[in-house]
């Protein structure tokens, strides 16, 4: 009985000792982890060997609250206090990729009932390494055919992918648009049809003129939604020169 007692007592004393050592986290110190994982592409449709080294870190935080994606695109945010956040997504040879929640123009919402905030999976790609060289166009028949010249050209071992932005005002580009449209072929030029009706609606009504500028894409092209904007952070810089659109 004796020692079954001084058993207990030991028993006790670790367990208190234990218990002292807690501390509660202080007021406005409440922390949690946000964990997620991503793919990594070329700029066509080929899945990476590896997903790691992608810099994953939480815009405004002072100091930077970031981390990085291991080998297998895991990454995982620790001790970040809960509250909303702009989540980016950077590596050398892929575009910027920023995370603003499931709402457009938010922000990904850290809350506190979840002790691991989970980001959904993303796939991202290379910057495009396509260069627009000629665009032009001419009226058949139902609508009217395009013909994209670019550099690299496409071929049968591998598609190019272009975006178009049209606008009725002349001063188009990737950010200054109404139309957006993205193409993909295997050959050198590329052909696109567009109907007559799509091409009326690239018009103004008034004039009967509208304004195209094409870019070079990848096919993931890392795009997001942002202070009423679309984002497209893959596009190569050297695009077409604004083509005149008119009825033919």
């Amino acid at each position: 009985m004796n020692r079954l007692l001084v058993l207990w007592f030991f028993v006790f004393l670790f367990v208190g000792s234990a218990c002292n050592t807690y501390e509660l986290p202080s007021v406005g110190a409440e922390v949690g982890s946000i964990s997620g994982t991503l793919n990594l592409y070329d700029e066509g449709t080929t899945i990476k060997g590896g997903s790691g080294g992608v810099k994953i870190s939480l815009e405004g935080t002072n100091p930077l609250i970031y981390t990085f994606s291991d080998e297998f695109g895991r990454f995982e945010l620790k001790r970040v206090p809960f509250g909303s956040y702009v989540v980016i997504y950077e590596k050398e040879g892929y575009g910027t990729f920023r995370y603003l929640g499931e709402e457009d123009d938010g922000k990904f919402e850290h809350r506190s009932e979840v002790v691991n905030s989970k980001i959904p999976h993303f796939e991202l790609g290379e910057k495009s390494t396509t260069q627009i060289r000629d665009v032009s166009y001419e009226k058949i028949a139902g609508g009217y055919r395009f013909f994209v010249i670019t550099n690299p050209g496409a071929s049968q071992s591998g598609a190019r992918y272009i975006t178009f932005f049209t606008s009725p005002n002349p001063e188009v580009d990737k950010e200054n648009f109404e139309i957006i449209f993205t193409h993909w072929d295997y050959s050198n030029p590329q052909s696109l049809f567009i109907s007559d009706g799509a091409f009326e609606n690239m018009l103004d009504q008034v004039s009967g003129k509208g304004y195209m500028r094409v870019y070079g894409d990848s096919y993931l092209a890392n795009h997001y939604f942002e202070n009423g904007k679309h984002v497209r952070p893959n596009l190569n810089p050297v695009s077409s020169e604004v083509i005149l659109l008119e009825r033919k």
